[in-house]
Formats: C-alpha cells, structure tokens, sequence
C-alpha cells in the first residue's frame, strides 16, 4: 500500500518525485528504468594553480577544468525476483559510458546528455539485512559530449 506523504511545515524538497513510473529518474536508454532511487549526491570540482610570491604566500589563483559530479544509488528492482537477480550486473556501465538523464523531479542538476560513468566504475552492494543496491559515479565535463569517433 503507498504512503501518502503529508508535509507539514516549511516547505522541502523531500525525498524524490515520481514521474510516469520513473521511480525518481529517467534515463534516455531505459537501462534504469525500474530501478528504485534511493540516493543522489550532485556536486562541482576543479584544478586550480596556485601562484606564489618568493615568500610563498599565495596571490593568485586560477581555476580550470571544472566539471560536474553525481553518485546516485538504486535498489535493483524489476517485474519478479528472477528478472531483478538478472539485472544485478555492472555490465551496462563500464567506466568511460555515457548515461543520457532526461528527467528527475527533484534534482535538475542531473538531466544531462553527457554524463560519463567514473573510472572506478559502478559497484553493486549486497547484504543479508538489505536489498541489493547498486552505486553509479558519474563525472560531466562541458566539452566531453560523445565518444571519439573511428
């Protein structure tokens, strides 16, 4: 049975929106679809080069390379708990792949074409008391927005 939420208060952006069953995420191949999101953490970076006087003090500093940051981690989840065994595989995102968000409710920092999954790659946690959860690191730079072409 679905729990109604009742907010009551000052206003939150509470937990994450559902739209059209997305369960709080929607990817542009469908590889998420189902599963339930439970986290999303956004955030910035960048290299900075520091300048110094001969006594060492910094004077100047000059930031590049700035990009975008998300882990986000889901229950894996599907239609029977045969299919949801099935779906429990790091497969579709190798480190370098790209993910295509196209919509999320509650955190427009994420609806982006040109996510790229981190070099450490997805990782999938299971344990006795819990559902299996898998983690998804991404990193978005502005001038990365396709692989190389042959």
């Amino acid at each position: 049975m679905a729990q109604t939420l009742v907010p009551n208060g000052s206003a939150v952006n509470f937990g994450f929106t559902s739209t059209a069953g997305d369960y709080g995420l929607t990817d542009a191949g469908g590889v998420l679809k189902g599963y339930l999101l439970q986290n999303a953490g956004t955030g910035s970076k960048s290299d900075v080069e520091s300048v110094r006087v001969l006594q060492g003090d910094i004077v100047s500093e000059n930031f590049y390379d700035r990009r975008n940051t998300a882990t986000l981690t889901f229950v894996i989840s599907a239609a029977g708990r045969a299919a949801a065994i099935a779906s429990s595989t790091v497969a579709p995102w190798a480190p370098g792949s790209f993910v295509s968000i196209t919509a999320c409710a509650s955190n427009p920092d994420l609806v982006s074409n040109n996510w790229v999954v981190e070099e450490g790659g997805a990782e999938i946690t299971q344990d006795v008391t819990k559902s299996a959860e898998i983690k998804l690191p991404l990193r978005r730079r502005v001038g990365i927005t396709a692989a190389q072409s042959a």
